[in-house]
């Protein structure tokens, strides 16, 4: 949402070529998104059972990890045929910002794992805190590379990359 508004601001082509790029990015992002729920489940029921429940939050890190990059391989192969019946403009705009926001859906798959880790372990706060500190970061990126720095879709897209690694960087260390 924080990307569409600011690549609104540079045209039609770019704003429809961002907007098609994180519609297949979450599309294909909601395949591990949907796995990884049951990091959540498994550490409840081992913290039921008296365990800490650590070992499934490191493993749900690197299935979080694996999917990302099996999904990120798949996200761009589907990307070339969908993006292909864009206008040259558009398109452009599609894979410059796609090209960037794809390779961090590993760190994205990995924050949803440890957000599902600490959901199982009763903690909701650190997720949102970590969630709301990546949406305020990604805010203030994307004027400064998008308004302030004139990058576009690229400054567009890397202010959201930096804001993902920051998310899950965050859960990481306070886990």
């Amino acid at each position: 949402v924080v990307d569409t508004m600011f690549i609104g601001r540079i045209g039609a082509p770019a704003l429809a070529g961002v907007g098609l790029a994180a519609v297949l990015y979450y599309t294909t992002l909601s395949l591990p998104a949907g796995m990884l729920r049951a990091v959540k489940t498994v550490t409840a029921q081992k913290r039921g059972a008296g365990h800490s429940g650590l070992r499934v939050g490191a493993t749900g890190l690197w299935l979080g990890l694996g999917f990302g990059l099996v999904t990120t391989v798949a996200l761009f192969l589907l990307a070339r045929v969908v993006f292909s019946s864009l206008e040259a403009e558009a398109e452009g705009c599609a894979g410059e910002y796609l090209g960037l926001r794809g390779a961090v859906l590993p760190l994205d798959a990995a924050f949803i794992a440890l957000r599902e880790y600490r959901y199982g372990n009763a903690d909701t706060r650190g997720p949102m805190r970590a969630t709301l500190l990546a949406n305020a970061l990604n805010i203030g990126l994307d004027a400064l590379f998008v308004l302030g720095l004139g990058l576009g879709v690229f400054g567009a897209a890397l202010a959201t990359a930096i804001a993902v690694a920051m998310q899950a960087l965050i859960l990481l260390l306070t886990t």
